[in-house]
């Protein structure tokens, strides 16, 4: 959802890794994303290595 993306971008802090809303910082736990997403944080970390893979260039791709 970009509205939901661009409305976290406005509100995050860098230099407290927090999010100022009306109501006070908050920040994302691990939890938090598990919820969201529908994805498991028990277990082992998956780690894919991709060799030749330009990580930066993947990471700033415009995914729409």
């Amino acid at each position: 959802d970009p509205g939901l993306i661009t409305a976290l971008v406005e509100r995050w802090r860098p230099e407290t890794s927090t999010f100022h809303v009306s109501f006070g910082e908050v920040t994302i736990t691990l939890e938090d994303v598990a919820t969201l997403t529908g994805l498991a944080i028990d277990g082992d970390a998956v780690v894919v290595d991709i060799p030749g893979e330009d990580w930066s260039a993947m990471c700033l791709r415009d995914f729409r």
